[in-house]
């Protein structure tokens, strides 16, 4: 939930030039009631930052109580996120404690969030930011193999940038952080676990490039990449918020240069070119045409499929390079049709190339697009259907559907599906509808095959957890298909039943339970109340539903008493010098013996001198490399490298030398 906030208003806090997304009456009236629902219902001090911040961007502002907040504001956990908000909201004057918190958390936070909200609230009140001490805690607390870390990152490496003291080094730690995302391996991986990230990202670059005046500097590939996952995935249906994040972020890239290659996926097929206000009818799970993603676009495109992968598995669904190339024929338009005869009913992942038709060769994994495959149903005969939700259990025929009684599904409750068939089926998708407010979400499963039957279950905290906490009541459907479908033969359709999730129970809140152990609030940790809360529910995570007021999260704590290990005895001044005397005392003997030996200053002219000379001043670099960066068998091996040469250099230099005497 807290993540999912954050993201939101990343997107619109970063653009210091107060983009504001231009929504139709009706769309920004949904969103507007999505967030203020989120406002009302927090219970969390950094849901209540973003929220708030949120709704002034969409020009419906939150009154703040600036001196209520603060008096409330003693949880240190929530302290600093309270300051980032309140020193944007209200006069510096009214947070006399401000300064501190900042000036500590912007020298040694625990982590990057701290850091961000250290950056905002700095910013807010003019506190002056030292940029190299930010710099080098930003490389030191960055998790490179993190999205979520990455995504801090990148923003407080924009917040900087963006920053009017002109802070120096932070261009190229944006660079930086980007390039290490850039080059995750596993591209898939990348997607599954950043994708949200990526949307803060791309609204980051193109309000840095703006800033820089360097527009389309950096990746058109990454944005392409962007438009079209997160557009068109899951998270960005069930989700209202991140729909509301789409629209953000989509209204940046409209704003990009024309040239700018971005694409959208149109599941409806629709002949005209897309618009904003169209953007909810648009954007679902399905298949269709594709569709350049600006009104004004004036090159033609083509566009080519070089591979499917399983949605599931992340591999190739089926071996080959072309399965289709579309080449438009007007000016924005293009409309891609499939040549994989062999693709089965499911779902995929298409991996496209975009070109104009002037350039020289496609660009290869340009863009994604998700695909599903409806299977078709000649005849299926159903031999048993038995559907279950907790304790009720129905069998019924397929002529009995829907069941006229809505199924309830309590907390740890399964919702099982068995169906009995001696068809074989391609195509066994069970799919929820659901609605939050007035904004649709679909979740799409797969029944597995057991003997002679298909089943399908699901557990109640994963179906909340796949709708990330909305619930409520969902139409559940299941598509049988035995072939692939046709323009005269459909899946066959069964309505199944509706389906209540009831919400995970809320926990008391910490006053309440403390009297209920009476037990004053020091005496009990966070850690210690949160795994009371585990205990008491029988869940891992808990939905709060009704508001809290933030006294109730903010008790007195007890104070915390930090043990630090006895700094070790040090010898004095007097000591320290004597020894560091007697360390120096070979390099004075040497100096002083070199004479004594007979050093001579002209050496014999031969190729081994230099050789020789210059090998021994390797194998100090070597040492000293070895000090600062190199391991044991790197330095081995180089040390091995360098001595070969030296050794029969000197063994030359020194019979030289034996002859001349």
């Amino acid at each position: 939930m807290i993540l999912n906030a954050f993201l939101i208003f990343c997107l619109v806090s970063v653009s210091f030039a107060k983009l504001r997304t231009e929504f139709d009456p009706k769309t920004e009236k949904i969103y507007v009631e999505v967030i203020e629902s989120v406002y009302s219902t927090s219970n969390n001090a950094e849901n209540l930052y973003y929220a708030s911040k949120s709704l002034a961007f969409l020009n419906h502002p939150v009154k703040v109580n600036c001196a209520k907040q603060l008096i409330e504001a003693t949880n240190e956990d929530s302290k600093l996120i309270q300051i980032a908000h309140l020193t944007t909201e209200c006069p510096t004057k009214q947070l006399p404690e401000a300064a501190k918190i900042i000036a500590d958390n912007l020298e040694n936070p625990a982590n990057l969030r701290d850091l961000y909200f250290a950056i905002v609230a700095a910013q807010a009140t003019k506190t002056k930011i030292d940029g190299n001490m930010i710099l080098a805690t930003l490389n030191a607390l960055r998790d490179p193999s993190s999205p979520i870390s990455n995504g801090y990152a990148f923003n407080i490496a924009v917040l900087a940038s963006l920053d009017k003291t002109k802070i120096t080094g932070y261009h190229s730690a944006v660079e930086k952080i980007l390039g290490s995302i850039l080059t995750i391996n596993d591209e898939m991986a990348f997607y599954d676990g950043g994708a949200v990230n990526t949307a803060i990202i791309v609204g980051g670059i193109i309000d840095l490039e703006a800033h820089l005046g360097k527009p389309n500097s950096i990746s058109n590939d990454l944005m392409m990449k962007f438009s079209n996952y997160f557009f068109s995935q899951k998270l960005a249906l069930s989700d209202p918020k991140a729909w509301w994040m789409s629209f953000a972020t989509l209204q940046k890239l409209l704003k990009l240069a024309k040239s700018t290659p971005v694409v959208l996926f149109n599941p409806n097929g629709k002949t005209k070119p897309f618009s904003i206000g169209s953007l909810s009818d648009q954007v679902t799970i399905g298949y269709g045409s594709i569709w350049p993603a600006q009104k004004e676009f004036k090159s033609k495109i083509d566009l080519k499929v070089i591979a499917i992968l399983d949605k599931v598995t992340k591999n190739p669904a089926i071996e080959g390079s072309d399965f289709g190339t579309c080449k438009s024929s007007k000016v924005g338009e293009c409309q891609l049709k499939l040549t994989a005869k062999d693709l089965q009913p499911g779902a995929y992942d298409l991996v496209l190339s975009l070109a104009r038709p002037d350039a020289s060769a496609f660009m290869p994994k340009s863009t994604l697009v998700p695909l599903i495959l409806r299977g078709s149903a000649a005849q299926i005969n159903i031999n048993s259907l038995k559907i279950s939700a907790g304790s009720a259990s129905h069998e019924v025929k397929p002529s009995e559907l829907p069941l006229k009684n809505k199924l309830v599904l309590n907390e740890e409750d399964k919702f099982v599906l068995t169906l009995g068939t001696d068809s074989k089926l391609l195509q066994s998708s069970v799919v929820f509808e659901g609605k939050f407010h007035t904004i649709p979400f679909i979740l799409n499963y797969i029944a597995r095959k057991s003997d002679k039957n298909y089943i399908f279950d699901i557990r109640s905290d994963q179906l909340l957890k796949d709708s990330l906490e909305l619930g409520g009541t969902f139409k559940v459907t299941a598509y049988l298909g035995t072939s692939k479908e046709s323009e005269k033969l459909k899946p066959m359709k069964l309505e199944l039943c509706e389906l209540e999730v009831l919400p995970i129970s809320v926990p008391p809140a910490r006053s309440d339970y403390l009297q209920q152990r009476k037990l004053p609030s020091h005496e009990l940790t966070d850690y210690e109340f949160s795994v009371a809360e585990k205990a008491n529910t029988g869940a891992g995570e808990v939905l709060s539903t009704t508001p809290f007021a933030l006294g109730e999260l903010s008790n007195e704590k007890r104070k915390l008493e930090h043990t630090f290990r006895e700094p070790d005895i040090r010898a004095g001044a007097s000591i320290a010098l004597l020894f560091t005397g007697i360390c120096l005392c070979p390099l004075a003997i040497l100096v002083i013996g070199w004479p004594l030996v007979g050093m001579s200053l002209r050496p014999p002219i031969s190729l081994a001198v230099p050789i020789f000379h210059g090998g021994l001043l390797g194998m100090f670099v070597i040492y000293g490399m070895y000090w600062l960066k190199f391991n044991m068998f790197q330095t081995l091996k180089y040390l091995t490298l360098v001595g070969v040469p030296t050794f029969l250099a000197g063994s030359s230099l020194l019979r030289t030398l034996v002859n001349r005497r």
